[in-house]
């Protein structure tokens, strides 16, 4: 009985069961609340004649009376609701196919009548006899506004038909009727004689420039709807009686509030539908489910909204939680109480529920959750705390089982998004690759971009210089070729001086060339290769240089130890030039031994359906000759090669969004993209492809970049980089030092008690590193989390929107994710670009520029020198000492268990273990050894010192030794932080090291380290060949220091006179005196003449020597 009932009635049980108030709308004086609300928003009765008619229509026919549905009821209500939300490319739920039949054929049966009663009248266009369809007349709909009214009035079911028209449509009929609107908003002003004369000579003009039959129609609406006029006007006239767009509408949303009246059944019982329709800014801005109904027409074409539109009472008093196209009756006596009316006999309990009482109109307000009208306010009464007729339907739900329910509906929410990911997943390899690879992958980056004139200006020019040395999680753009740059060879010269100076380096005779440019002709074409002097693409020269012209150029190097050949080609648009460019290609000789590289803008497609969002039958997108010198060349298309043959809607709409790089705008078919940039490799490189993206260019242009991704196929390299903890960043420095000195402070007290041993501060000390480490990353994230301002969050959250636009445009469920990113996307109102889609490139274009000019006057501010300055921040910029640091491949050694490509690691662990854990030598032999040495006899007050008690003095010395920005060990509490945080840790580790010096018992922690390893030399391939240094903790150092600082004062007892390395007090010059006095001596001696001098060296002592002996 439940699942018959509506959900407004289902929604009042639920809210009874709980002890919540019911809202009921039956006692509202109509009349009464519209001419309060009206008043209270400033809708007088001039603003709602203005529009009562429009001028422009002289059509004399009746108004057509809307057909009959054939189904009514409760059962049809809900049905049409899931009919209506659904989208078009997925079949109807099996169940409700019979009533989408039913609902299909009433619209067609109207249509055909109203084609027939009203052809004359109308000047309706024939149409088929058989099956006429309204998508026939379309175009003559959308230029004959008034027939297209009439229409939807006639249809039993409006709302089904404009669900299946393209937003394009509707947004263009929307303007139209804000043209005709506003318009007919200038004629009332320019007719009232109480408006002075200068105002209305005013408008007049502005209509007389509307109305201009010799421009377009879109000028014209332009015209109509210029905010600075209307701002103006309103400082004559007043804003009610103008029809300016408000500024945080799009105006995708104010076309759409213009058809909303004419498209929905219902609306005229709406108190929208009554108000004048001057008011739509007012519905917009005031009612919560306007918002949500343009939002999801223009997102989702979820045209379900409508049905929450209150048949009957203020749109304010619409019960919060209302979900479902049912009204809002009660359900009586069956099992409910409303407004006091008894339950089958029953006497009102005591529960709360709402009464209204009327008071003077004042504003829409929320208080505790409860909407309150804006002619009344709603105070609570007591009522029957449970139903009696509830009670005996329905068992009482307590608080556990109410919890469980709610861990048994996550725990099933999570099953099915687990599911949903996997089978996304098989779907994915299936299609083999699809363009992405690890996120922690490091490739080689080759990019295309056609960069149109570097604009217009030379603000404009240095942004796109700025983009060009942009890395991204995958490593650096090792290669930019560059289309349509439009330099000349005057120009040539500065722009190679321009790029090399953007790298700190020098341009001319005897340095390295970093840019290669074709120049232009005439101001048109011009190409360029643009190499990153830190990237992997090495000793780069010109080739084919003979054949360079405006559209192609090209150079070769060595790539991964491969010869590498790159061509760049910028193709003509006209079909004739394009063919004959190609022809022209055929005719060079490639380098026979090299891998061969072809990018560019080529202007033309070979297959119409995945590279392509709009074709038609011509071919003239296609290119013969391009396919033969691919033949000729040997050229592969990586994305061609990947991507399936047959493809379902959704796998191209996303092939699309991932590989096009060109967006442009058809007329009267909205936005359309290609492929046109993109990159063939030669067979033998093609086991190189990792993967391919379309790069968002930080300058303005109309293509994006195409990047291809390149790894030597036995060699990949990833790159985990540990997340930093100290130093926080600005915005949460603050937060972050209150939180570490209070969790100090917390454990220095806890060390005062009596029972505090070394084995219980060892765990306590590492576990307050953790927390300390943990409650900073939280701390971080919490403040980025209320950061909303900054360009980093604005880049993702536009990134994220432009994701969940792609997920929705392949027919992808609404999530809760999608609606917050849609919330964040209401920002992208004053964001020009015609779709959706366009404004989300232009503000991520935006964003990127921003970021740009930050990271370069950072730059700027680094690098600029001033008296008694540092160079360290200029050797960090141009030192490439240890810029290379990556390892590749290595070889196991004998031995060695199996191991993964990735498990460089461990690798280097099983070629180091047996020369850093060898066995403990012989206590014979190290007894020996020792006899040679002198034995002491008494130690010296200097080593009795040595096991004295740490003092915070020594401490805070040892602490203020450690370097700043040294890298830190694996807790990733560096030097640094402890140097911030000296006054709390100075008496707590002179606390800790006491206790477990004593005890000998140190933290587990002392005896790890990250190993950082540097290349000697040689094969890079042999494990050892790399120099391990190990990056330890400061803790560890802070403590050894103090030792270290204690021993060298004994030193010089304990070791020989002649052994001056690292021992304060003695050089290296005594050794060398010594020896040059040795052999003065020999010389001098005729027995010595034929002396030799032995150097010896222990050979690996470090990992040679047995630390027994040492000590």
């Amino acid at each position: 009985m439940y699942k018959r009932l509506e959900m407004r009635d289902r929604l009042n049980l639920v809210h009874a069961r709980l002890g919540l108030p019911l809202l009921d709308q039956s006692q509202i004086g109509q009349l009464y609340c519209h001419l309060n609300i009206h008043t209270a928003y400033g809708i007088d009765d001039y603003a709602a004649n203005s529009q009562s008619d429009n001028t422009e229509d002289s059509i004399v026919a009746r108004l057509p009376i809307r057909q009959a549905r054939p189904a009514t009821g409760n059962m049809e209500a809900n049905t049409y609701f899931r009919i209506l939300r659904g989208p078009l490319d997925k079949p109807t739920d099996e169940v409700d196919v019979p009533l989408n039949d039913l609902v299909t054929a009433a619209n067609a049966k109207a249509f055909a009548l109203w084609g027939s009663l009203y052809r004359d009248e109308l000047e309706i266009p024939l149409t088929k006899r058989r099956n006429p369809k309204p998508s026939a007349i379309r175009q003559w709909l959308l230029t004959n506004t008034s027939a297209l009214r009439y229409f939807f009035v006639f249809l039993p079911y409006p709302e089904k038909e404009t669900k299946g028209w393209p937003l394009v449509c509707l947004l263009q009929w929307g303007a139209h009727e804000a043209y005709t609107e506003q318009l007919d908003a200038l004629r009332r002003i320019a007719e009232d004689a109480t408006v002075p004369i200068s105002t209305q000579t005013y408008c007049l003009t502005w209509i007389e420039e509307c109305t201009d039959t010799s421009i377009h129609h879109l000028t014209a609406e332009a015209r109509a709807r210029s905010p600075e006029r209307w701002k103006q006007l309103e400082q004559w006239v007043g804003a009610a009686k103008c029809r300016l767009k408000p500024t945080e509408l799009s105006e995708q949303e104010w076309s759409i509030l213009h058809v909303i009246p004419f498209v929905i059944s219902d609306w005229a019982a709406t108190p929208m539908g009554r108000a004048p329709t001057g008011a739509r800014a007012t519905w917009y801005k005031e009612f919560g489910f306007m918002r949500t109904l343009c939002t999801n027409i223009i997102a989702y074409n979820d045209w379900t909204p409508p049905h929450w539109l209150p048949p009957e009472g203020l749109p304010g008093m619409i019960t919060v939680g209302l979900m479902a196209p049912s009204s809002s009756r009660s359900i009586g006596n069956k099992c409910t109480q409303v407004l006091g009316k008894t339950v089958r006999g029953e006497q009102p309990a005591q529960h709360e529920r709402l009464v209204h009482e009327p008071k003077l109109p004042e504003r829409e307000q929320r208080n505790e959750g409860i909407t309150k009208s804006v002619s009344g306010t709603y105070r609570r009464k007591s009522c029957p705390d449970t139903s009696p007729a509830l009670t005996s339907y329905y068992d009482v739900v307590t608080g556990d089982e109410k919890q469980k329910h709610i861990q048994k509906t996550f725990f099933d929410d999570k099953q099915d998004r687990t599911r949903s990911r996997q089978q996304a997943e098989r779907e994915t390899e299936k299609y083999g690759r699809d363009g992405s690879t690890h996120t922690t992958e490091q490739t080689f980056g080759f990019v295309t971009q056609n960069v149109n004139a570097f604009g217009a200006t030379e603000q404009a020019r240095n942004t796109w210089f700025g983009t060009f040395g942009v890395t991204d999680q995958h490593g650096r753009s090792d290669v930019t070729i560059l289309q349509e740059t439009l330099v000349n060879s005057k120009e040539v010269l500065q722009y190679e001086k321009l790029f090399a100076t953007r790298w700190g380096f020098r341009q001319g005779p005897g340095q390295q060339q970093l840019s290669f440019w074709s120049p232009s002709n005439n101001r048109k074409g011009g190409v360029a290769v643009l190499i990153d002097p830190y990237g992997s693409f090495k000793n780069v020269t010109p080739v084919l240089k003979e054949h360079w012209t405006p559209h192609f150029i090209a150079v070769q190097g060595y790539l991964g130890g491969k010869r590498t050949v790159v061509c760049n080609v910028y193709v003509p648009h006209l079909y004739a030039e394009r063919e004959a460019f190609y022809k022209n290609l055929q005719a060079f000789d490639l380098p026979k031994d090299a891998l061969v590289l072809v990018g560019g803008d080529f202007n033309c497609t070979l297959n119409d359906e995945a590279d392509r969002t709009y074709y038609h039958g011509a071919a003239g997108h296609d290119s013969p000759r391009l396919r033969e010198l691919l033949s000729q060349w040997g050229m592969l298309d990586p994305i061609a090669i990947a991507r399936p043959s047959h493809r379902a809607k959704y796998d191209l709409v996303k092939h699309h969004n991932d590989t096009h790089t060109y967006h442009y705008t058809i007329s009267g078919k909205g936005e359309a993209s290609s492929r046109l940039d993109r990159w063939y490799v030669s067979a033998e490189r093609l086991a190189w492809v990792a993967a391919w993206n379309t790069v968002l260019a930080g300058a303005p242009t109309d293509h994006h970049g195409a990047k291809l991704h390149l790894h030597a196929p036995g060699d990949p390299i990833r790159v985990r980089r540990p997340a930093r903890i100290h130093p926080a960043p600005t915005f949460a420095a603050e937060e972050v030092k209150q939180l570490t000195i209070q969790l100090l402070q917390e454990f220095q007290a806890t060390l005062s008690h009596p029972e505090v041993t070394a084995a219980t501060t060892t765990v306590k000390w590492e576990q307050l590193k953790s927390e300390i480490a943990r409650s900073t990353r939280r701390c971080i994230r919490a403040r980025k989390r209320s950061l909303r301002g900054t360009l980093k969050q604005k880049l993702t959250r536009l990134l994220r929107q432009q994701q969940r636009l792609q997920e929705e445009e392949r027919g992808r469920l609404v999530t809760v994710d999608t609606v917050t990113d849609l919330m964040d996307g209401l920002s992208l109102d004053d964001t020009a670009g015609p779709t959706r889609a366009a404004r989300l490139r232009r503000a991520i274009g935006d964003c990127k520029r921003a970021k740009t000019a930050i990271r370069q006057q950072k730059l700027y501010r680094d690098t600029t020198h001033w008296t008694g300055k540092t160079t360290k921040e200029f050797f960090r910029r141009i030192s490439t000492r240890f810029s290379d640091n990556t390892i590749h491949k290595l070889d196991p050694i004998a031995g060695a268990p199996n191991r993964g490509i990735h498990d460089k690691a461990d690798i280097l662990a099983d070629a180091w273990t047996p020369i850093l854990q060898q066995d403990a030598a012989d206590t014979n032999n190290i007894d020996e050894a020792l006899e040679w040495t002198a034995s002491a006899t008494e130690s010296t007050p200097e080593q009795a010192a040595t096991v004295d008690v740490i003092t915070e003095l020594e401490v805070r010395t040892a602490l203020r030794a450690c370097k700043r920005g040294k890298a830190a060990g694996p807790d990733r509490l560096g030097n640094g932080w402890y140097r911030d945080y000296e006054e709390q840790l100075v008496p707590i580790l002179t606390i800790l090291l006491n206790l477990w010096y004593d005890a000998g018992h140190f933290p587990s922690s002392f005896l790890e380290a990250d190993i950082f390893c540097l290349k000697k030399g040689s094969s890079q391939n042999n494990t050892l060949n790399y120099r391990p240094l190990a990056l330890l903790n400061t803790d560890y150092k802070i403590f050894t220091r103090i030792l270290a600082t204690r021993v060298s004062a004994t030193l010089s007892e304990q070791i020989h006179p002649n052994q001056n390395g690292f021992v304060p007090g003695r050089t290296i010059h005594d050794t060398l005196d010594l020896y040059d006095a040795a052999q003065r001596m020999a010389i001098a001696d005729p027995y010595q003449i034929a002396a030799t001098a032995l150097l010896l060296d222990f050979r690996k002592a470090y990992d040679s020597l047995d630390r027994e002996y040492m000590l």
